[in-house]
């Protein structure tokens, strides 16, 4: 999301929240999505660096009032990706054939 600090929200765990680092000043941002089923990790990395690495938890999504409710989302396996209607910033997209990639 684009306020004053670009944010990420993680589906069925979080709101809207500043990455805990500084993201790469380019203004060209390429993003890449990873995620490991068997640790239930999510990683963020823009232009190759890494700038989030999510472990999916009880803990970790503690604001969700029935908390099985990323453990049945993040546990499927990824079928699409969905840009937003509003999305402005993102010019394109690809599906890398990597296992566990998104």
């Amino acid at each position: 999301r684009f306020t004053t600090q670009i944010q990420y929200r993680i589906g069925w765990c979080s709101d809207y929240t500043p990455f805990p680092v500084t993201l790469p000043t380019e203004t060209q941002k390429t993003w890449t999505f990873t995620y490991s089923y068997t640790e239930r990790r999510l990683a963020y990395y823009c232009n190759g660096e890494q700038v989030l690495n999510f472990v999916l938890s009880d803990s970790a999504c503690p604001d969700w009032s029935t908390r099985s409710y990323y453990r049945d989302w993040w546990e499927r396996k990824p079928t699409q990706i969905q840009f937003l209607s509003g999305d402005k910033a993102s010019d394109s997209y690809c599906i890398s054939s990597n296992t566990g990639a998104i």
